[in-house]
């Protein structure tokens, strides 16, 4: 999505001055409501006179089907008017609006930030690197996603309040998605922090209110998340959403993933009534047509079948490839534990999968060691924001001292790491191994009587049946006997002694 040269479709120059140039949008469009924005958007693509009238109504267009994620219709509006090579901002909503490849979209990133940093826009290169980190732990390149964090944060000095916060928030993310429990906690604390330092911005610039009131939003939902898909303390995940469910938020996903986490919360705590109200709440919610988001109708289904209600949960089996990887890890292994065992079966395949593609628990580990270095940067940053300013040659000096220490800890996590995936990797063999092993006695055996089953039919009939022609034909009297046995009056014991007792019956006769 990035044009060659800065022109327009009818290959009409444009410049940067003349965009800039342009009258505002008048008062009265920030007060329309999105519905009305596009029409009013449509009229003026049509009165257009100019090629830069044009492309800035296009552009303005693609901004309002982005930001209430009508990707589609976003990404059509960009490859029929493509981003002139300085206009850094369409060119963002753009690529985050793609269907493109996980390697595309990161070659499209970094071009952006690369011209970011040309044009010396540091906090747009930040936010490149933000929305990168979190594109790349979605799709478990964790190691990737720090080291785009770290950058992100290395410009705080550079970076106005909201910025910066932001690169700290998506980073307290990446510690509870990614980390250990040391390191949840960390995420939890860090994002309360968030919300204090946005407050109490607000008391001290009022023109921030309602700014601030929607930047709590992200850390308040982020919190429930935590609660309820990593440390399991539904009580207090509720407490987070019921914040968020109450709020005026107009992110049409974060309202009804919140209703739906909120459901599910209520639905694990035993509260059938409460769980059965957010529910149905959750059905007067907009439709998200975005992919990345389409695991919401699938907790969604998970919900009603946990209620004992019709559900569908071929919705989850498997998930899109852009539903993140901490979702994916979450929703398979509340399927894998489920009663049904077709449907657990089901999950548990798609959770090995998983496994084996992403390995999480070396995610965990080699995260959390990189997760470190993020983490020296994210303190040095929090004292900006406390406008406690550190003396240049101390910072010098303390610097020179972490670098030191930092290279021996380096060396010696490099060893221990690598001794470490060795380990990992025998045992996995050897996990492995068994794993397969039991898989096939179990696909032949009746669980209950330890019998083989029809499978073991189906899998020797034929042979057997080969070995009878042979015999045959070959006249040495051999033949294929097969015994049918019935168990008298068993329905009787069913009836009288309940199903347990014809169990024990099933199991003594096949003893």
């Amino acid at each position: 999505f990035i044009a060659p040269i800065a022109t327009a479709a009818d290959d009409e120059p444009i410049t940067l001055e003349e965009l800039q140039q342009l009258d505002p949008f008048p008062e009265f469009y920030d007060e329309m409501s999105p519905d009305g924005r596009l029409d009013w958007l449509n009229s003026q693509i049509g009165q257009a006179t100019t090629a830069v009238e044009r492309y800035n109504f296009q552009r303005a267009l693609a901004f309002e089907h982005f930001f209430n994620f009508r990707n589609s219709e976003a990404q059509g509006i960009c490859q029929s008017t493509p981003p002139l090579s300085f206009d850094l901002r369409y060119r963002f909503a753009c690529i985050q609006a793609s269907d493109v490849s996980y390697e595309k979209r990161v070659d499209s990133f970094f071009e952006l930030y690369k011209s970011a940093i040309e044009a010396d826009d540091k906090t747009m290169a930040a936010q490149v690197l933000t929305s990168m980190g979190w594109y790349q732990s979605g799709k478990g390149d964790i190691a990737a996603a720090f080291k785009s964090y770290e950058e992100a944060l290395s410009m705080g000095e550079s970076l106005e309040f909201f910025a910066l916060n932001d690169a700290m928030v998506n980073t307290a993310s990446l510690y509870i998605i990614h980390g250990d429990k040391e390191y949840i906690r960390k995420g939890i604390e860090l994002h309360k922090q968030s919300i204090e330092r946005i407050k109490k911005r607000a008391g001290e610039d009022p023109e921030f209110a309602d700014v601030s009131r929607a930047a709590m939003i992200i850390p308040q939902f982020n919190i429930g998340i935590a609660y309820a898909l990593h440390t399991f303390e539904y009580e207090k995940a509720l407490e987070w959403f019921e914040i968020v469910n109450k709020s005026d938020t107009e992110i049409p996903h974060l309202k009804l993933s919140s209703i739906l986490f909120s459901a599910l919360s209520a639905v694990e705590l035993g509260r059938t009534q409460v769980a059965e109200q957010y529910l149905a709440h959750s059905y007067d919610e907009p439709v998200v047509n975005n992919t990345e988001f389409s695991y919401l109708y699938c907790y969604r289904e998970l919900i009603k079948y946990k209620l004992g209600q019709e559900a569908d949960l071929d919705l989850c089996l498997p998930l899109h490839n852009n539903v993140p990887l901490e979702v994916k890890i979450d929703v398979y292994k509340r399927i894998s534990n489920l009663d049904d065992k077709a449907i657990k079966y089901a999950g548990m395949e798609q959770f090995y999968k998983l496994f084996n593609e992403k390995l999480e628990s070396q995610l965990k580990q080699s995260s959390t060691s990189v997760a470190s270095t993020a983490e020296l940067h994210r303190v040095q940053q929090e004292s900006r924001l406390r406008n406690e300013l550190l003396e240049k040659e101390i910072a010098l000096k303390e610097a020179q001292r972490e670098r030191r220490e930092d290279q021996i800890r380096l060396v010696v996590a490099i060893a221990f790491i690598l001794l470490l995936l060795v380990v990992i990797t025998i045992i996995r063999l050897n996990q492995k191994r068994r794993l397969a092993k039991q898989y096939e006695d179990l696909s032949v055996l009746d669980v209950l009587t330890g019998l083989k089953n029809r499978r073991f039919l189906e899998q020797n009939i034929g042979r057997e049946m080969s070995f009878i022609k042979r015999s045959q034909a070959n006249q040495d009297g051999h033949a294929l006997g097969i015994y049918l046995l019935d168990i008298d009056h068993f329905k009787h014991v069913n009836d009288t002694y309940g199903h347990e007792a014809g169990d024990q019956i099933l199991t003594e006769f096949a003893n």
